[in-house]
């Protein structure tokens, strides 16, 4: 079982199949692409647990009703290395920006709007981000339609509006 570990904001996270899961920070991120190859990007360093290991011990904890066990149940988990054949270091960053991934819609608006902030510091156009929105399949804050130069510059003036005011 392949998880990430983020520096910044010291979450762990389990890395699903073809779903971009990210940390609390949004600074590290990955995903299966196969049952066995993994991407991941930002600051996440890889770690992956044995799987026989872990089963192992929760069955044991099964056999000793959770309740009752006392005793530490030992398991293996590594820090991955960087030249691990099944993990590709993305030198993008990973972003899912759909909005079932995300359980609060704050969080998805809050998402879309870090990625609007860093792609107008690369001097990107409102038109450009759009289009780079659509190719890359990001939903739209209503789940509906797709993005268009004015909803880019409408969340960027507001980005701005809210900035100013601090």
């Amino acid at each position: 079982m392949k998880l990430i570990y983020c520096p910044n904001c010291e979450d762990i996270i389990k890395l699903k199949l073809e779903i971009i899961t990210m940390c609390q920070c949004s600074e590290s991120s990955g995903r299966y692409l196969d049952g066995i190859n993994a991407e991941i990007s930002g600051l996440a360093i890889p770690l992956e647990i044995s799987n026989d290991e872990f089963i192992n011990a929760l069955s044991m904890i099964n056999k000793n009703n959770k309740q009752t066990y006392k005793d530490y149940i030992p398991f293996n988990a590594f820090i991955v290395p960087n030249d691990c054949k099944t993990i590709k270091v993305s030198k993008e960053k990973l972003l899912s920006l759909k909005r079932a991934d995300f359980k609060y819609q704050t969080t998805f608006r809050k998402a879309i709007i870090l990625e609007i902030k860093n792609f107008r510091k690369k001097g990107a156009q409102y038109g450009e981000i759009a289009e780079l929105f659509n190719i890359r399949g990001y939903d739209t804050l209503t789940g509906v339609g797709k993005w268009h130069t004015q909803s880019v510059h409408r969340l960027d003036h507001y980005i701005n509006k809210k900035v100013k005011k601090i």
